[in-house]
Parts: C-alpha cells; sequence; structure tokens
C-alpha cells in the first residue's frame, strides 16, 4: 500500500521492522558526513538532518509499504546531502521499480 507516500519519490525498498532500520541506519550513517537526529511518534522510522547540524531534510522508511523515501528541502546543499543519502543507503537496501527523483518541500 503506497497510500502513505503521498507522492514522494520511492528510492530504495527495505524488508523489515522499522527498528531494524533505525539500526541499519544508525551504523550506516556514523561513517558518513551526515548529521541529524530521529524524529519521534510514528510507528515508522523518521530521520531529519543533512550535511550541516540544522538542515531538514528527511528519510522516511514507510513500514506498510517497506519503501525508503528522501525529501529534501529547498537548500543549496540538497544535491550533497542527496548524493549522501544514497551512498548510506546503498549496500542493506534494495533499488526499486519507480526512479529516485529527489523531491524538495516548500519552506
Amino acid at each position: 500500500d503506497r497510500a502513505q507516500l503521498k507522492g514522494s519519490p520511492v528510492v530504495r525498498r527495505f524488508e523489515g521492522s522499522s527498528q531494524e532500520f533505525r539500526q541499519r541506519w544508525q551504523e550506516a550513517v556514523s561513517d558518513s558526513k551526515l548529521l541529524g537526529r530521529w524524529l519521534c511518534g510514528t510507528k515508522d522510522a523518521r530521520w531529519r538532518g543533512g550535511l550541516q547540524e540544522d538542515s531538514t531534510h528527511e528519510v522516511r522508511y514507510i513500514l506498510r509499504a517497506q519503501r525508503v523515501v528522501l525529501l529534501l528541502s529547498p537548500e543549496p546543499s540538497a544535491a550533497l546531502t542527496f548524493t549522501e543519502f544514497r551512498k548510506v543507503l546503498n549496500g542493506w537496501t534494495k533499488p526499486d521499480d519507480v526512479h529516485s527523483v529527489p523531491i524538495c518541500g516548500s519552506p
């Protein structure tokens, strides 16, 4: 069910729980340039961050759809952040049949 995706680009597949996603993300992000934190309040995993401490880009794991989506804020470092997100997700997530095109949200 992709109803929760709301038009966001699906970029990767992950088959596991939200807790497993958080654990794998934490392990992978520790070797990257990304800075951020987990957001609370949902059964899905949501991480907000980027290349600077105050970045508002998000990585969301939608449990029911078993998909990872990237939501980029309209800021100058968005393209570099997207590249870092893809590096962190590489190797432990699977490609999806939808092209990975970053989407920028409004401020």
